[in-house]
């Protein structure tokens, strides 16, 4: 009896001590909040809402560089003097505009004598035409006198040898008219070159000047680059991914994009395309993404 008694005086003391820290601690916190009402200090409201669930967006940001969808450029197939640009830099550019002239005066030349020729070959060929039909009827007549024995055979064999070779002299009366015709068109076709052409394959019928490479006057070989022409809508973002990033990206996967150009401006891009490979000096991959909306300039490597 005596010690279970014990026991329950030591429980029932203990509560007490609990109660007794409750009500110490609850008169602290009341005193604390009645000095900081005395200060005007107010506690800070408490919101509580609900728990929901919502998916987690991770975040990537990389640096790249801006390049043009399209690129053309513009070089003569003749050499010459440049004498006329009709485009300058910044300038809208439409396909198959004539953007340059060269001195064409060699090749007018070129043309006028390749017509002269070709009338000399057309004036000898109608010359053989006449010799072939006149050798022709020689040949029947002898061949006539030849059945009734006036004519012998000899006399025969040589009209058929003469009417022979006027007829291989026509033939080659033709040849060279097809030659002086062809080379008559050449000499046409470069006459055209003398008017350069921006004509591209492909994208937006107009582009815009991006370079220029020469000025009027200048003296140019053939293939030489004149104008650099881009297109600029819409425009690529080229970045470069580790393979930590590789798995996370896939085509059509939006992305924003800002430049020092146009700081606090928000672009919308997509990704067009990722590379299948790593490049071994940097072990990343090639990312381009397609920007619809973009005021140039941007940076390119010329």
């Amino acid at each position: 009896m005596t010690k279970k008694h014990f026991k329950t005086s030591i429980s029932g003391a203990g509560l007490i001590g609990v109660a007794l820290c409750l009500i110490l601690v609850l008169s602290c916190v009341k005193q604390d909040e009645q000095k900081k009402a005395s200060k005007g200090v107010r506690s800070a409201p408490v919101e509580v809402v609900d728990i929901e669930r919502g998916s987690i967006t991770l975040l990537r940001t990389f640096n790249g560089t801006l390049e043009a969808q399209a690129e053309f450029v513009v070089a003569p197939k003749i050499g010459g003097r440049v004498e006329r640009l009709t485009v300058n830099l910044a300038d809208t550019v439409t396909r198959g505009q004539i953007v340059a002239e060269l001195d064409n005066g060699e090749y007018i030349q070129a043309v006028a004598q390749a017509k002269a020729n070709l009338t000399v070959a057309m004036a000898n060929l109608e010359k053989e035409k006449i010799a072939l039909k006149i050798a022709s009827r020689e040949f029947e007549r002898v061949k006539t006198l030849e059945k009734r024995g006036v004519a012998s055979e000899t006399q025969l064999d040589n009209i058929m040898a003469d009417q022979a070779a006027k007829q291989a002299q026509l033939e080659v009366a033709k040849a060279i008219v097809i030659r002086t015709e062809a080379l008559l068109e050449t000499a046409n076709i470069k006459l055209g070159y003398t008017k350069v052409r921006a004509d591209w394959r492909g994208g937006d019928a107009q582009r815009l000047v991006a370079e220029r490479y020469i000025d009027e006057g200048h003296t140019v070989s053939a293939n030489t680059a004149l104008l650099l022409i881009v297109e600029l809508s819409p425009i690529n973002a080229i970045i470069f991914v580790t393979e930590k990033d590789y798995t996370r990206l896939h085509t059509g996967q939006t992305a924003q994009l800002s430049t020092d150009a146009y700081p606090g401006e928000i672009f919308e891009g997509r990704i067009n395309r990722i590379s299948p490979i790593f490049r071994k000096e940097t072990r990343q991959a090639r990312v381009e993404l397609t920007i619809e909306r973009y005021v140039y300039p941007y940076y390119c490597e010329t």
